[in-house]
């Protein structure tokens, strides 16, 4: 088994200059290679070359989920892992732009170029990138942590999307889930349930092994995972899973304003809401 520092150390995100390689575009992808495999990709050639390599690996991620053999699981994996990469990519590249208008617009655009009609997997691209930003800045900058994300395998393979540790804690870890929702106001869900219940949720180890009725599919998919995580590698800390929701789309209730905007900067509200439940929740840890 690994130790824990092995598999989640601090993340590092793919580079832009993303090596054409025959082989492994075979694997991940499923496609035919693009011409001159030893080229590499600068950071200015990205924003074009993002759209056909995705829409690429969806096609093909639509044809294996059909497949039901192991080698089929196998090829679904390594793509669902390049997805992950290209998350982690779009979100560095955001950081990295943050205070240039025009990349960003132009990012975006191409993004969404990518997938064409496909508006769903538009709009989990979309989500991923921006709710993990939003977490990042939450927990750093409100609840005063270290926050890094998954390594696509560790992504993939546990469903835990990032790792939270207390700057005045080190011997505590967090394992982190991330979704988004489109909710129209900070109140309700569309299952009318308070969104002030269901924004952050926080198990500890005993309750991570602990099946509850109250737990939906996706919180039960968490747990599994971090299950296995914790079969899977060995540690000495405080650990802890926190699954978070966050609203995306627009606010209805006071005007056409973001919940989270394109740059993944969270609105005071849902930083205020977020600090507020996670609070709540620890004191009962």
């Amino acid at each position: 088994m690994n130790e824990l520092s092995e598999i989640c150390p601090e993340h590092k995100f793919p580079e832009f200059e993303i090596e054409r390689n025959t082989e492994e575009a075979k694997k991940t992808i499923g496609q035919e290679s693009l011409e001159n495999p030893e080229e590499k990709i600068e950071k200015e050639e990205f924003l074009s070359s993002i759209k056909d390599v995705i829409k690429r690996a969806e096609e093909r991620k639509r044809e294996l989920i059909k497949d039901r053999s192991k080698e089929a699981k196998e090829k679904l994996r390594g793509i669902n892992i390049k997805d992950t990469e290209w998350i982690n990519t779009g979100r560095k590249f955001i950081l990295e732009h943050k205070e240039n208008p025009e990349k960003i617009r132009q990012f975006w655009e191409n993004y969404k170029l990518a997938f064409g009609k496909d508006t769903e997997s538009w709009r989990t691209y979309k989500t991923g990138i921006l709710t993990g930003l939003a977490v990042k800045k939450i927990l750093e900058e409100e609840l005063n942590m270290d926050f890094s994300f998954s390594d696509p395998e560790t992504d993939v393979d546990y469903k835990i999307d990032g790792w939270g540790t207390p700057k005045e804690d080190k011997n505590t870890l967090f394992a982190v889930q991330i979704k988004g929702r489109s909710w129209a106001n900070l109140e309700y869900d569309q299952q009318k349930r308070l969104i002030s219940d269901s924004m952050v949720m926080i198990f500890n180890r005993t309750e991570i092994y602990t099946e509850n009725q109250k737990d939906d599919k996706e919180i039960k998919r968490f747990k599994k995972g971090v299950r296995l995580f914790l079969k899977d590698n060995k540690d000495n800390k405080n650990f802890m899973a926190m699954f978070v929701t966050l609203p995306t789309g627009q606010e209805r209730k006071n005007g056409p304003k973001k919940f989270i905007n394109d740059y993944g900067e969270p609105t005071e509200k849902v930083r205020e809401l977020f600090k507020k439940q996670f609070e709540k929740k620890m004191a009962f840890k």
